[in-house]
């Protein structure tokens, strides 16, 4: 995986699972957005797996560049901290989508 640039903010990461049927594509399940105004906010794309959102929501994600867990509440560093391999496996990863200008 290669290194976010130090000064990159991602704004929208959703995170998707491989469909429920073989050769589907995959799903996404939630999606967080970033907003100096709101924070870090979440929609729940797939309800089935709104715990998994929670999850990171109350627990944190993995800031492996810190070897500590990154909360909501740091906005930026939460949102690059999703982004990290500590997050995903090979059923679930965690996508940049933040536009491009």
């Amino acid at each position: 995986m290669q290194a976010l640039p130090e000064d990159y903010i991602p704004t929208r990461v959703v995170l998707y699972t491989w469909g429920r049927e073989n050769g589907t594509p995959p799903r996404p399940l939630v999606e967080y957005q970033w907003s100096e105004a709101e924070g870090v906010t979440h929609t729940v794309l797939d309800h089935a797996y709104a715990a998994k959102a929670k999850r990171f929501l109350q627990e944190g994600a993995s800031f492996e560049q810190e070897r500590r867990m990154a909360k909501p509440d740091e906005g930026p560093v939460f949102m690059r901290a999703l982004l990290g391999h500590g997050n995903s496996s090979s059923y679930y990863w965690f996508v940049d989508m933040t536009p491009r200008s």
